[in-house]
């Protein structure tokens, strides 16, 4: 019996453990782990019936992001599952628009004042960038897409911002 009660004890306590290693139960950041609780290649995902289910279960409040810094906020929209949405849409501002109301890691990453300059870091080394995140493989191969992505998102927000200065 004190057999039985012991394997049941240590048992609930690794359940609990593989449960919580891939998310923040105390809503704390912890350097280099997964921001989100699951992926799409997780079995999880297969649970949720639909989109917006899925979407609720990866919502991240923003007060989380306030003490991180802005290169881990890019690695949070990097591995968000959703992300590769932003190359489903006919023009940039509407799928960054469309997106960022799902994703609090790319608004939060959108409002930050260096987030340009952290933007060109990752993109001059895509590679490394992509070896950092914990998403599927197929999602990591994505990642030069949705950072040129964010990066002409940028561009045009600068652009237009110039031309506006200049008619001034």
């Amino acid at each position: 019996m004190k057999n039985l009660i012991s394997f049941i004890v240590i048992l609930s306590m690794l359940i609990g453990l593989q449960i919580t290693s891939f998310s923040y139960p105390d809503n704390s950041y912890i350097d280099n782990k997964p921001f989100y609780k699951f992926s799409s290649n997780a079995p999880t995902w297969k649970q949720f019936k639909s989109t917006e289910e899925r979407r609720k279960a990866l919502y991240i409040e923003d007060e989380f992001f306030d003490n991180i810094p802005t290169e881990e906020v890019l690695r949070a929209v990097l591995e968000y599952p959703f992300i590769e949405d932003l190359l489903f849409f006919n023009d940039n501002k509407s799928a960054i628009k469309t997106v960022s109301s799902h994703c609090t890691a790319l608004r939060v990453f959108l409002s930050r004042e260096d987030s340009y300059k952290v933007l060109e870091e990752a993109l001059s080394d895509v590679n490394k960038t992509s070896q950092r995140l914990h998403a599927p493989k197929i999602q990591k191969n994505g990642v030069p897409y949705v950072l040129k992505e964010l990066k002409k998102y940028f561009d045009n927000k600068i652009n237009k911002n110039f031309q506006i200065k200049n008619k001034i």
